[in-house]
């Protein structure tokens, strides 16, 4: 057998047994027996696991024992550091801010070495340090000695809610940008508030309007849907129609920009040149016509003939879309058959 090859399948104790060795064998960087009580590594690690989703421990390092994120590119919850004579190591990540030293200190009871009788050790820190760190979290630091000063209700209580601030905070960095805009978390609010406008532009039509309008069209169909989740315009739809029926920008300075899609020929400019300013219709489309209506005060509504005209502009959208349906059925039908 070759001399290089000698020992080369061999594996260390704590890539073997890493459980064992970290809670049980027990070697310090110094080579001599740990003091501190080899049952805290299994009842914390239990506990944890009890408590929250992780992925599975890692006891192959020869010092420290982690307990990462159920994907572990996510980042490690928990590092226990066992290579130490007197005193284990616990490290918890939470979330920045999530914990102040002067609460979960006194709470804790663990004593500083000089006060703690049976340690040949001594210091007058606290065993409890709490740190934040880059980006968004926060390190709880513990130095325990006995398991009896940790298994406590304060600590089980500390536990919980650390497992449960980890993982808000993993939620949160998994979140799109997107998926917590104002208009996404509260689009009504969004649109009806007052934020959002252009910079540096004076709004010059009153925003009351946005809700009386709303209501005027909830009246006219209460099956009509709102879309409240873009930026800058709210959106009407049918229900089992593909295709908007209407479309209000709510975010342009000039006004309340109200566009409805319908019927090709519906209607003409002497049928709704009393509201809004400078209504229009856009018909370049070939299968519908584009009503413009630009609302900037009450007396732009007229509030019984608007919702008369939108009635029936609504009832021509419905049949335009009728008519459409029908069409595809008999085609696909003839086509079927031939």
């Amino acid at each position: 057998m070759a001399l290089e090859a000698v020992g080369r399948d061999a594996r260390m104790p704590w890539e073997a047994d890493g459980r064992r060795w970290h809670a049980v064998e027990r070697v310090t960087t110094s080579g001599a027996k740990p003091r501190w009580e080899g049952a805290i590594v299994d009842w914390i690690v239990d506990r944890v696991h009890e408590l929250g989703e992780f992925s599975e421990t890692n006891w192959s390092e020869r010092t420290i024992v982690e307990i990462a994120a159920p994907r572990k590119s996510q980042g490690w919850f928990l590092h226990l550091h066992t290579g130490m004579e007197w005193l284990i190591r616990l490290v918890f990540r939470v979330a920045r801010n999530a914990f102040r030293g002067e609460d979960i200190v006194p709470g804790f009871g663990i004593r500083p070495l000089d006060d703690t009788p049976g340690l040949e050790v001594y210091g007058s820190n606290e065993r409890v340090r709490v740190a934040n760190r880059k980006g968004p979290w926060q390190e709880v630091m513990i130095l325990a000695h006995r398991l009896n000063e940790i298994d406590t209700p304060a600590f089980r209580a500390f536990l919980k809610e650390a497992v449960a601030s980890f993982q808000q905070t993993l939620a949160r960095m998994n979140t799109k940008p997107e998926d917590v805009m104002p208009w996404k978390v509260n689009g009504e609010r969004w649109h009806m508030g007052e934020k959002g406008f252009p910079v540096g532009r004076r709004v010059v039509w009153d925003r009351s309007l946005l809700a009386r309008l709303v209501e005027l069209v909830k009246e006219i169909d209460p099956a009509l849907e709102i879309q409240w989740d873009s930026r800058a315009a709210i959106t009407w739809r049918m229900p089992g129609i593909s295709r908007a029926w209407a479309q209000w920008r709510t975010k342009d300075s000039h006004g309340l920009d109200c566009r409805f899609q319908g019927k090709k020929g519906q209607f003409n400019l002497s049928g709704i040149e009393s509201f809004g300013e400078s209504p229009s219709i856009c018909g370049h489309r070939t299968d519908s016509d584009i009503v413009r209506l630009v609302f900037q005060h009450n007396e732009h509504v007229h509030a019984a003939q608007l919702k008369e005209l939108l009635a029936e502009h609504l009832r021509g959208f419905r049949e335009m879309y009728e008519q459409k349906r029908s069409n595809w059925l008999t085609y696909h039908t003839l086509r079927a058959k031939h």
